[in-house]
């Protein structure tokens, strides 16, 4: 087992973690008046929250330290929150989406390649699972908000 192979796999995702957690806090204004879809996307902040705490604290657990890039990917998620958040709704849930099928694919292919101890790997699943409910709650939600 490389620890450096998976320290580095584990800080990629800390990046894309401390990104959605932005996106999802540059949206929330939008759905004032959509309680349900409201309360999704809370619970989604506060998940990917948990996703870049537990990810953190691992790369710590292993010996070393956290990515000093996840500042600058957090502000990129703001901005890329915000931008379809002015376009409405459904570019919102969109943006939502796209981001986590993004997110599940880089899971999965850090999960095929590198060779992750257990604790490592069971975290790397566990939020991958989370992440594909995030895609089924975002199209619930545009379909809420078409019917």
């Amino acid at each position: 087992m490389d620890d450096k192979e998976i320290i580095r796999a584990l800080n990629a995702v800390v990046k894309v973690e401390a990104m959605a957690v932005q996106i999802y806090r540059a949206q929330m204004w939008r759905f004032r008046g959509r309680q349900e879809i409201a309360e999704r996307l809370v619970h989604a902040t506060a998940n990917e929250r948990k996703h870049f705490d537990d990810l953190t604290s691992r790369v710590r657990d292993l010996g070393s330290t956290p990515s000093r890039l996840s500042p600058l990917f957090a502000v990129a998620g703001w901005i890329m929150g915000l931008l379809p958040a002015l376009a409405g709704k459904v570019p919102a849930l969109n943006l939502d989406i796209w981001v986590e099928e993004r997110a599940v694919r880089d899971y999965q292919g850090f999960l095929n390649v590198v060779n992750f101890d257990d604790e490592s790997r069971a975290l790397m699943e566990k939020n991958m699972v989370d992440e594909e409910e995030h895609i089924r709650a975002w199209k619930e939600s545009i379909e809420l908000l078409r019917s």
